[in-house]
């Protein structure tokens, strides 16, 4: 093949010129082809994340077009070398030079002449060339001309990349938009009118998207203070962002609901918009506020209690550990340290005592112990108790809670019999916990103040007299009954069992269990005797951070922004942008040491 005229070149580049996207590409091969006389021209772009393989983005063959899309091998191929060196021509027997190209071979190669397709970092995009089953001489006229139109395909394939993340970002965009938690719109700021918003508007607030959108922002019923709304238009159009603003929202039906608010302005068309969010945190309050209500009324009736109470974590091992957790008044009276130094305080430093370090090991099988110790005041006095211990359940575990009777006082005669037994029933009438007795079939015995509240009883005599059966009548599910039965038969206890009970009204509120079986001197179960925690708040706040969580994750992840979290040098959580911007997956940077990607970007 002689050497093809400049004018055919020329006439290629304005055929090309104002082509662009795949029709670039096809017009490319074919014409290509058709104007050097040979059976195939082709582009390549190398596979995403496979180095191994080529992907065929347009190709002629034998005067028609060849499906885009197939995968090529590199290795052994003619475009190994292309790849590696830039440029590649063989004159002929390009089938026999390459024996394990089975391709070259199946179709009668001869002549092979392309070129490495240059990418922004110096490394090879893909390659262009052409192939004849006629033996042909490259020349230099020939290279100028494929390297030419590598460059145009170069930038093409950019573009191509360029669309396909902003086709791929606005389908995320979108996606995110749809389904997200919270409510999130966009407003033109020129006339605050409400352009966008998604269906969350509606699932929390109960108005339509389609009622919304087109009206002023400040005209929807959903502010329940206009004025705010005024406020933060004025400080989104001064400052071009608005962080958790707290804001009151007003429903379709009139409830008042509580969220927070984030904007930020953008342009687009050369008008300004703002992009808007609200996270609806009202039922994560109530909790908050519950919890904290709750939490004043225990700490009232702990320190009302005129004995000293002490509460220590249990570790796994069944040891008292070294984790102190709460003391009344009494006790920093009583033995003479403030909370500051009770929290330095070990157990093994109040008290030496056997019975006092084999404790916890008895609270996991009994739940409740009663022993006499020792405590070391701060003077250097010992205190002499009668210690009674209880098997309880914090947000962080188990626990052992101390209620510390000065024996001197016992023996003294200040406090006798009638009286012990009268602080007991104190301490049974206004436990927080709720405390009972139950045959084996169900049938509940005797039953404190604190357990027919749970349950939705004005008192517990009148829980009692209603026959309630807790096997019938009290378990969502009826096969936990049986498996904590089960346990109780095996292991004689159980503790921290977390389920879900039915109050008086047909309610349903979650609980956390403590039960041992009572047995006899032959080992007979007599009756269950145990306590019972509501743990409804706590459970709530959970499910409202977990909710939080996943609304604030949400945002982030869909955010054109990179986004990272680290700890100790190393990447904990990565968005999707920052990922991309660095050309990994997210899953791929997770656990990495920052330092593994800036060397590697300084490699590169």
């Amino acid at each position: 093949m002689l050497p093809a005229p400049a004018g055919i070149f020329r006439s290629l580049h304005e055929q090309l010129a104002g082509v662009v996207g795949q029709d670039f590409f096809r017009q490319l091969v074919r014409n290509l082809a058709v104007a050097l006389d040979v059976e195939y021209a082709f582009v390549t772009v190398r596979k995403p994340q496979d180095s191994n393989h080529l992907l065929l983005v347009a190709g002629w063959h034998v005067n028609r077009a060849a499906a885009g899309g197939n995968e090529l091998q590199i290795e052994n191929t003619p475009a190994a070398r292309t790849l590696l060196e830039g440029q590649l021509w063989c004159e002929d027997e390009t089938a026999a030079a390459y024996p394990k190209d089975r391709w070259l071979r199946k179709h009668g190669v001869r002549a092979f002449c392309a070129v490495a397709i240059p990418g922004l970092d110096g490394r090879a995009l893909g390659h262009l060339g052409i192939m004849s089953r006629q033996a042909f001489q490259a020349s230099d006229e020939l290279f100028a001309a494929l390297r030419a139109l590598a460059l145009r395909a170069a930038a093409e394939l950019r573009r191509r990349h360029l669309d396909d993340i902003q086709r791929l970002t606005a389908i995320k965009f979108a996606a995110s938009f749809r389904i997200s938690p919270c409510i999130l719109g966009v407003l033109e700021l020129e006339n605050n009118q409400c352009t966008d918003i998604n269906p969350a508007v509606e699932r929390l607030l109960g108005y339509s998207p389609a009622e919304s959108i087109g009206r002023n922002i400040r005209d929807l019923g959903l502010w329940g203070n206009p004025q705010a709304c005024d406020e933060i238009l004025q400080e989104l159009k001064a400052g071009g962002r608005v962080l958790n603003y707290d804001i009151e929202l007003r429903t379709y039906t009139g409830e008042t609901r509580h969220g927070r608010l984030c904007a930020e302005t953008m342009e687009f068309g050369q008008r300004q918009y703002a992009l808007f969010s609200i996270i609806d945190d009202t039922d994560y309050r109530a909790t908050t506020d519950d919890l904290y209500a709750r939490d004043t009324v225990y700490r009232t009736l702990f320190n009302a209690e005129s004995n000293p109470v002490l509460l220590f974590a249990i570790g796994e091992d069944g040891h008292l550990s070294d984790t102190f957790i709460e003391a009344n008044d009494a006790a920093c009276q009583s033995l003479g340290y403030t909370l500051e130094e009770f929290k330095k305080l070990t157990p093994m430093e109040l008290s030496q005592s056997k019975d006092w370090n084999d404790i916890g090991s008895k609270l996991l099988k009994e739940h409740s112990a009663v022993i006499e110790s020792s405590l070391h005041c701060k003077s250097g006095a010992l205190l002499n108790c009668e210690v009674h211990a209880w098997l309880v359940t914090t947000a962080g575990g188990r626990a052992a809670l101390f209620l510390c009777r000065d024996l001197g006082r016992l023996t003294s005669g200040i406090i006798n019999i009638d009286d012990a037994e009268s602080n007991y029933r104190s301490m049974f009438e206004h436990a927080l916990e709720g405390i009972y007795e139950s045959s084996t079939d169900g049938l509940l015995i005797e039953a404190n103040p604190a357990l027919a509240r749970i349950l939705g009883y004005d008192t517990s005599a009148e829980m009692i007299a209603s026959g309630l059966n807790i096997a019938s009548r009290v378990y969502v599910r009826q096969e936990q009954r049986a498996e904590l039965l089960r346990r109780l038969e095996q292991y004689g206890h159980y503790a921290n069992q977390e389920f879900q009970v039915f109050r008086r009204d047909g309610t349903t509120i979650w609980v956390c269990d403590n039960a041992r079986a009572v047995k006899d001197s032959n080992g007979q179960v007599l009756r269950y005797a145990g306590t019972l925690q509501d743990i409804t708040a706590r459970k709530r706040a959970e499910e409202a951070l977990v909710r939080s969580e996943e609304k604030y994750r949400t945002l982030v992840d869909m955010s054109q922004d990179g986004v990272f979290l680290s700890q100790s040098g190393k990447y904990v959580y990565v968005n999707r942008a920052f990922a991309y911007m660095l050309g990994y997956e997210s899953e791929e940077i997770a656990g990495l040491h920052i330092t593994d990607i800036v060397l590697a970007s300084n490699h590169f």
